[in-house]
């Protein structure tokens, strides 16, 4: 079944309108996946802005740490050298007094005696002192334990953190327009003319320039002298007169009537004086229908032959 234009031109709208949601959607997909890859993107950022910041507490919590432990180990110095000093002043007391008080049973002569002591009381001294050791190094680095943190890590300075931004907002694109659908009238269909008593109207012959066997039509190469001759079902009904052409349409001179289903055969022949020669022969089946002609070939040879309802 052949589509009518109605039918086509729908279609057509219907196929536009579905391109426009489909580029719609593609449009909604393009946005979902922008504004996901800025999200991530953020996201990443944060992350490293967190890290950053993990990184700094890390290495203020080492400094702290290193000075705390620094100042532990200060204390424990200062503590024992105080108690060496306590231990000093004790034993340099008391070799100086057992000394002094020698010298004084002797009436002086112990006095090499006493200041030994005294002496002697200062070695003990000494002595103690190697127990506590120098001053721990850390304390020549309290004010720089920050440098010294960076540098066993591998830094020069802290690191900067920085937060980022809010992910830029990208718009949703703007809803595509969607045609309205194209309204198309349909054409204005001719009437069909039914009926059951017809009449042939015209013919119209067209003929090549040449017989088949490619000879010219006459002696002189002009063109046939056309005659045809009108048969239904068999039965001859009209003879036209003679025409000298290539082509010919020709009003039939007396009324050929003819009814549906009816065989209608047209012979088409050269007539001139000497002798007649078939051109073509044109078989048709008479429609019920007359709006249109009726198109027939014969070889090369072509014919159309008009049908007219007899009304009333």
């Amino acid at each position: 079944m052949a589509c009518s234009p109605v039918d086509f031109e729908g279609r057509l709208a219907t196929l536009e309108a579905e391109e426009v949601r489909r580029k719609a959607k593609l449009d909604t997909l393009e946005h979902q996946i922008t504004s996901a890859e800025l999200r991530v993107k953020h996201a990443k950022a944060l992350a490293k802005y967190h890290e950053c910041n993990a990184l700094v507490a890390g290495i203020e919590a080492e400094v702290v740490l290193q000075r705390a432990g620094c100042f532990q180990e200060i204390s424990e110095h200062t503590e024992c050298v105080a108690t060496n000093e306590k231990n000093r002043s004790n034993a340099t007391a008391a070799g100086c007094v057992l000394g002094i008080g020698f010298a004084v049973l002797t009436g002086g002569a112990a006095a090499p005696i006493a200041l030994a002591g005294c002496a002697g009381g200062a070695v003990v001294v000494h002595a103690t002192r190697t127990k506590c050791g120098d001053v721990p190094r850390c304390a020549a680095q309290l004010n720089s334990m920050e440098r010294v943190v960076l540098t066993r890590l591998g830094l020069a300075a802290i690191p900067t953190c920085t937060e980022p931004p809010e992910p830029e907002r990208v718009d949703p694109p703007k809803p595509r327009e969607v045609a309205a659908p194209t309204v198309v009238r349909p054409a204005p269909v001719e009437r069909r003319t039914i009926c059951t008593d017809q009449r042939v109207a015209w013919v119209e012959f067209v003929v090549p320039a040449r017989k088949a066997d490619g000879r010219s039509w006459d002696a002189r190469g002009g063109v046939p002298d056309l005659r045809y001759t009108i048969y239904i079902e068999g039965q001859k009904l009209y003879e036209s007169p003679v025409h000298e052409t290539l082509e010919w349409r020709h009003q039939p001179q007396a009324e050929v009537r003819v009814a549906p289903q009816q065989q209608l055969s047209i012979q088409l022949l050269d007539s001139d004086q000497q002798s007649s020669e078939t051109i073509a022969v044109f078989r048709s089946i008479i429609p019920a229908d007359t709006s249109e002609a009726l198109d027939v070939s014969a070889g090369a040879a072509t014919a159309r032959i008009k049908l007219e309802c007899i009304e009333g």
